[in-house]
């Protein structure tokens, strides 16, 4: 009597990884690449849907994601995951007295500066001689000439800068000579 033999696989994920671990939502992407034997179907979860045995394919999700590769073997199947942690970009604002752009004092008083630092930042600063603050916050300035305040932030989202010009009036000197 003669044998018979078959052989039946079971799919195996050699590889599933992304050229970037961390992104920042918008300007950045990542590549998912991979590499599948004795597999009859694979997938990719979140929209991308069925994929070749070997491939590669960019990503550009606006938040956190975990990426699930899924190869279906004869005998038995294989998943491997992948996660890109997405960062909001940051965004700084800097204002004088409400304005945006620039606002103007006599010598002599004072102008509030408030700012918001949005996105994924974690540190902030602003020049002239004011150093690290808080993220969102205000505080009150008195330059004696014009001055320009420039707000830096910076963290996983990236880096993002503002600025506002405190215009400062001098009072006019009178001068009067009597005869």
């Amino acid at each position: 009597s003669g044998s018979l033999s078959f052989t039946v696989t079971t799919a195996e994920i050699i590889s599933f990884t992304s050229n970037k671990n961390n992104i920042i939502a918008g300007p950045e992407s990542a590549t998912l690449s991979w590499q599948v034997v004795d597999s009859t179907s694979r997938s990719i979860n979140q929209g991308i849907g069925n994929v070749t045995a070997n491939g590669s394919i960019q990503v550009s999700p606006n938040s956190t994601r975990t990426y699930t590769l899924t190869a279906i073997g004869q005998a038995g199947n294989d998943t491997a995951q992948v996660i890109i942690n997405v960062f909001q970009p940051t965004n700084a604002t800097l204002r004088a007295n409400g304005n945006n752009n620039q606002t103007s004092i006599t010598v002599g008083n004072s102008a509030n500066l408030d700012w918001v630092v949005s996105g994924d930042a974690n540190t902030a600063s602003i020049n002239q001689g004011i150093g690290a603050v808080l993220l969102t916050s205000n505080q009150n300035v008195s330059p004696t000439s014009t001055t320009t305040y420039t707000l830096s932030a910076n963290g996983p989202g990236g880096s993002d800068s503002d600025s506002v010009t405190v215009k400062v009036n001098q009072i006019p000197q009178i001068s009067y000579n009597a005869p």
